[in-house]
C-alpha cells in the first residue's frame, strides 16, 4: 500500500510515490516533503518547480487576464487571474498541454472541475467556469482563497471556538456532499481554506469519488488521502462511505486541540497501520470535554461512528454547551460570518437557551424563528415600499420584461442542444465514429485488465468543437443512474467486469443500486456480469487453470447469491465443481492403493480447493502423510474379495503388515466358500481346551466347535494345513504375498503387552470357571466364556488386537519336528499359571482345536 504525502499545506502539495521507493512521511515537525509534487487545487497555492517548461510559455485564456502563476504541478498550474466579464479575482487552473492526449487525465481534470460545479454550497469552494480554448487547453476557474488553510492556523494556535466554528462549516459541506452521493476522502486542515470573509471553505475534491468507488487510485497505484487523517477502512485500500470523512473530520479536530495529528511514524505505511490497529488517543486533561466527540468520530468500525453529519453537528452543540453554558437544538452559526446551509431543526429540539452575558454570544445558534403573519388588515410592505407604490411596480414591470426575454433566449438556446434519440442513452452523448480515436484490442477472453494500467472510463475523447463537449460544458451534473447504466453496460461488453476499481461493471451496477435499491436494470446487469464470470470460469477450466477457474466461479457465486433468487447460476456454477471432486476423490483413493503419497495429497488438496468443506478429502488428506508408514491402517480389494483390515508394522529395517485381529469366522467364511470346500474338503479331528486324544471328535469344525459363534468371532477348529490354504488363497486373490508370522516376528510384536491379569483380555476368568470349574481361573470376570468378538477389547500399542487373550494362533515355526507346529500367546482357556503373552505351545500340525485360531502376515518390503 501507499499513501500520499503529508497535509495538503498551505501549497497544497500531495505527493505520488513510486511503487519501488518508500513512501515518505512527515516528520513530528510535519516539514513537507521533497518529493515531486502535483497540485490538486486545495485553493491557496504556492509556487513550486518554476523551471516546468510546459508552463513557462505565457498562456492566455479568453476572459481571463493572468497575473500570475501561483501554483504549478505534473498535471496542472494554477494563476491567479481576474475574469475581465466581472472583474473579479479567480484561481484559475489550467491543465499540462502534454497531459490532453491522454483520455484518462483529461476526464479526470473535467470531473473536478464537474464534481466541484454541482456542489453549491458556502462551505465548498466554487467552480465558475470550465472549458477548453481553441489551443486545447483545459481550464476551470474557481473561488479565490487568499486567508490561507487551517494547518497554519493551528501551529500558531487555535481556540475552542474557532475549532467550533471550523468543524461546524466543515461537518455541514461534507453533509451536502454526502447527500449528493459524494465522499471527500482527504479531509485535513490543509484542505479547509479561508475566504476573503474569513469563513472555513472546504477544498481539493480532486479524489473525491462517489460512495461506490473504492479508495485507490490505481492509475497511481498508491492509496489516496492524507495518511494522517485516513480512516481505518481507507488504509486499507476498502470501499469508503461519508463516514470516512467524519473519521478524517475527528483526526483533524484532534490535531487542532492537541497541535499533533492523532497518530505519527517513520512513514505512511506505520501511520496507516496506527490508524487500523491502534486505540484512539486521548486528549490532555484541558481539552477532555471533546474526548467523547473525538472517541465516536474515530471509531475503528464505521458502524460505531456518527452516522452522518447531523450527529456529529449534535455533538459539536454538546461540546459548545460544555465550554459556553449555552444549548442549542441544532448547531447553525449565528451570521453570515460562520457560512451555513440551514437545516431541519431535530423533532426533540429543546428550546434555546439565550446567554445571560450578551458578550457571551454561541457559535453555534438554533434555527432562526418564522416572522409571525401580518394581522388582517395590515400592509405586507415596508415603509419605504408604502411612500414610493410607482417604484415598486415600475421594477415588477421591468423584471417581467427581464423573465420574458432570459425565458425565449434559454428556449433558444436549449433547442440548440442535440437530444438524444434513444432513451437508456446516456447524458453526455458519445462521439461521432469519425471523432473516435483507434480503437484499443479487445482483452482476450477472460483477461482481467490490469489495476494498475492507467484505462479512461470509456473509448471515447471529446473535442473542444463537438457538440458533446457543449452538454460537459453546460451540464456539470448528469442522471448519475442513466449515466451509471450506460458505462456499466460498455465496461461488460470490454469485460471490465471487476477492475480497474470503481471504473467497472461491478462498482457501476452497485452504485446504481445504492441510489435506486430496486433498479431492475442493474440487478439484471449484475446477473449478466454472473454469468460472464461463469463463461470465463469454463473457458480457464478447459486450458487447466484450476486456480483462475475458482477465482472466477467464486465473483461469480458472490453475485449470484446477492442478486439472483432463483439460484439457477448458483447451481450452474456448483455442477463442474461436484463433477471435479469426484473425480479428485477417485484419484486420491487410487493413490492411496499405490501408497503415492505426493499424489494422493495432491488430489486431496484439489479436492479441498474446490470444496473445503468435504470431509472424504479432509480424511484422505490426514491418511496421505501416513501412506505406507508403521501405524498405517489399510486393506487390499481384488474383484469380490476384500481382505483383512492390515496395520504396517516394521521388524528392524524391514516393513511389514499384519492383521489387526485374528481371522474371523466370516473371513474365513468366504475362503471357505470360494476354493476351500474343495481344496480343504477332507477335515480334520477337533480337540476342546487342548484336551488329549480323548477330547478329539470330528462333529467339531470351525462352522461347529462346541460352542455357539458369530461372524465376527476368530475362527477355530482349524488346523496348520487349514491356516497355510487361507494365506495362500488370499494372495492368489490379491496378487500381494500373504504368509503366517514367524515365532520371532509374533514374540516381537507381543513382546510389549500386558499378561492380561486384569481381565482386559478374554482369558479363564469366573465365567469360565463357573462353566467347567476351573480352580485355577482368574479372581476377575471378563464376561466371556468362550471367544469373544476379534475385537472387543482395547488395541495394543501397535493397534493389534488380542494379542493375549481369545485364542492361541498358529505360526508357521515347526515345534521339535515339523509334525507339530506352534502356536502362539494365551487363549481363552489359559489360567492363571498360563499368562505369559510370548509363549508358544506345540500341537499337532494336522488337528483343529477350538482354542487356537491365526492371523496374517502381508510383505512389503
Amino acid at each position: 500500500m501507499f499513501f500520499t504525502s503529508t497535509s495538503c499545506r498551505s501549497a497544497t502539495k500531495r505527493v505520488l510515490i513510486d511503487r519501488e521507493s518508500r513512501p515518505p512521511e512527515r516528520s513530528p515537525n510535519r516539514k513537507s516533503s521533497q518529493k515531486k509534487v502535483i497540485f490538486v487545487g486545495c485553493g491557496h497555492y504556492n509556487r513550486a518547480h518554476s523551471s516546468s517548461k510546459w508552463h513557462a510559455t505565457v498562456i492566455q485564456v479568453p476572459g481571463y487576464l493572468i497575473k500570475k502563476e501561483i501554483g504549478v504541478g505534473g498535471m496542472a498550474t494554477v494563476y491567479l487571474a481576474v475574469q475581465t466579464s466581472l472583474e473579479r479575482e479567480v484561481a484559475l487552473k489550467v491543465m499540462n498541454p502534454a497531459m490532453v492526449a491522454d483520455a484518462t487525465f483529461s476526464k479526470r481534470f473535467m470531473q473536478e472541475a464537474r464534481t466541484l460545479a454541482s456542489l453549491s454550497h458556502p462551505n465548498i469552494v466554487a467552480v465558475y467556469d470550465v472549458g477548453i480554448t481553441p489551443e486545447k487547453l483545459h481550464y476551470f476557474s474557481m473561488q479565490h482563497l487568499p486567508n490561507g488553510d487551517f494547518f497554519q492556523r493551528i501551529k500558531d494556535g487555535v481556540t475552542d471556538q474557532e475549532i467550533l466554528r471550523v468543524f461546524a462549516g466543515v461537518a455541514r459541506a461534507l453533509g451536502y456532499a454526502h447527500q449528493r452521493g459524494f465522499v471527500h476522502r482527504d479531509v485535513a486542515p490543509g484542505n479547509i481554506m479561508y475566504d476573503i470573509n474569513n469563513n472555513p471553505v472546504l477544498t481539493d475534491f480532486g479524489i473525491a469519488r462517489t460512495v461506490s468507488k473504492t479508495s485507490r487510485i490505481t492509475n497511481a497505484g498508491v492509496s489516496v488521502g492524507t495518511s494522517h487523517y485516513m480512516s481505518p477502512e481507507q488504509a486499507r485500500g476498502g470501499d469508503v462511505d461519508g463516514r470516512s470523512d467524519i473519521y478524517s473530520m475527528g483526526a483533524a479536530c484532534f490535531e487542532a486541540l492537541t497541535g499533533n495529528p492523532p497518530y505519527t511514524g517513520e512513514d505512511g505505511f506505520a501511520i496507516a497501520y496506527a490508524h487500523v490497529f491502534e486505540p484512539v488517543p486521548r486528549l490532555p486533561a484541558n481539552r477532555t470535554i471533546w474526548q467523547t466527540l473525538i472517541d465516536k468520530a474515530m471509531a475503528k468500525d464505521p458502524g460505531q461512528r456518527f452516522q452522518n453529519t447531523d450527529e456529529f453537528l449534535l455533538e459539536l452543540a454538546r461540546v459548545e454547551h460544555e465550554l459556553t453554558g449555552t444549548h442549542h437544538a441544532d448547531p447553525l452559526p449565528r451570521t453570515s460570518q460562520h457560512s451555513t446551509v440551514v437545516m431541519p431543526t431535530p423533532v426533540n429540539a429543546t428550546t434555546p437557551m439565550v446567554p445571560s452575558n450578551p458578550d457571551q454570544v454561541p457559535l453555534l445558534d438554533p434555527l432562526p424563528q418564522p416572522k409571525p403573519r401580518a394581522q388582517s388588515g395590515e400592509q405586507a410592505v415596508s415603509e419605504s415600499g408604502s411612500k414610493r407604490p410607482w417604484l415598486m411596480i415600475s421594477l415588477g414591470m421591468v423584471a417581467l420584461l427581464v423573465v420574458a426575454a432570459l425565458g425565449l433566449w434559454g428556449l433558444q438556446k436549449f433547442t440548440e442542444l442535440p437530444a438524444p434519440t434513444n432513451p437508456d442513452a446516456p447524458l453526455i452523448s458519445p462521439l461521432k465514429p469519425e471523432s473516435k480515436p483507434k480503437p484499443k484490442p479487445e482483452p482476450s477472453s477472460g483477461e482481467q485488465l490490469d489495476p494498475t494500467e492507467a484505462v479512461p472510463e470509456d473509448e471515447n475523447t471529446l473535442a473542444a468543437d463537438d457538440p458533446a463537449m457543449a452538454l460537459v460544458l453546460n451540464a456539470t451534473v448528469v442522471n448519475p443512474i442513466e449515466q451509471n447504466l450506460w458505462l456499466a453496460g460498455n465496461d461488460l461488453k470490454g469485460l471490465r467486469l471487476s477492475q480497474p476499481p470503481g471504473r467497472n461493471a461491478i462498482d457501476r451496477y452497485k452504485l446504481v443500486l445504492k441510489l435506486d435499491a430496486n433498479n431492475t436494470r442493474a440487478i439484471e446487469g449484475l446477473q449478466n456480469v454472473a454469468k460472464k464470470f461463469v463463461e470465463l470460469a469454463d473457458k480457464k477450466l478447459a486450458e487447466g487453470n484450476l486456480s483462475e477457474f475458482m477465482a472466477m466461479g467464486n465473483l461469480a457465486l458472490d453475485l449470484a447469491d446477492a442478486y439472483d433468487p432463483s439460484g439457477a447460476i448458483r447451481t450452474v456454477v456448483m455442477r463442474p465443481r461436484a463433477s471435479l471432486v469426484s473425480k479428485s476423490l477417485d484419484a486420491g483413493r487410487t493413490a492411496e492403493a499405490r501408497w503415492d503419497e505426493a499424489a494422493a495429497t495432491k488430489a486431496y488438496q484439489q479436492a479441498l480447493a474446490i470444496d473445503p468443506t468435504n470431509a472424504d478429502a479432509q480424511k484422505g488428506l490426514k491418511r496421505a502423510p501416513t501412506l505406507g508408514k508403521p501405524g498405517f491402517l489399510f486393506l487390499d480389494k481384488a474383484n469380490t474379495v476384500t481382505g483383512p483390515e492390515l496395520v504396517v508394522v516394521s521388524f528392524g529395517k524391514k516393513r511389514a503388515a499384519v492383521s489387526r485381529a485374528e481371522i474371523s469366522v466370516g473371513e474365513f467364511k468366504a475362503f471357505w466358500a470360494s476354493s476351500g470346500s474343495r481344496t480343504r474338503a477332507l477335515r480334520p479331528s477337533c480337540r476342546d481346551r487342548e484336551g488329549g486324544i480323548f477330547s478329539s471328535s470330528k462333529q467339531r469344525t470351525w462352522q461347529s466347535p462346541g460352542f455357539a459363534q458369530s461372524d465376527q468371532q476368530p475362527v477355530v477348529c482349524v488346523n496348520f494345513d487349514d491356516a497355510k490354504g487361507f494365506v495362500d488363497w488370499l494372495s492368489q486373490q490379491t496378487g500381494k504375498r500373504y504368509r503366517l508370522l514367524t515365532a520371532q516376528e509374533w514374540r516381537t510384536l507381543a513382546a510389549n503387552s500386558s499378561d492380561g491379569s486384569n481381565c482386559k483380555a478374554n482369558l479363564a476368568d469366573q465365567s469360565y470357571a463357573g462353566e467347567y470349574r476351573e480352580r485355577d481361573a482368574l479372581a476377575c470376570k471378563d464376561g466371556f466364556v468362550h471367544t469373544a468378538g476379534v475385537k472387543r477389547f482395547e488395541p495394543g500399542k501397535l493397534g493389534l488386537y488380542d494379542m493375549v487373550g481369545n485364542v492361541r494362533e498358529w505360526v508357521s515355526d515347526c515345534d521339535t519336528k515339523c509334525d507339530r507346529r506352534l502356536a502362539m500367546g494365551t487363549g481363552w482357556v489359559s489360567t492363571k499359571d498360563q499368562l505369559t503373552p510370548t509363549m508358544s505351545t506345540g500341537f499337532d500340525a494336522d488337528t483343529g482345536y477350538n482354542s487356537v485360531g491365526f492371523r496374517v502376515l502381508r510383505e512389503i518390503d
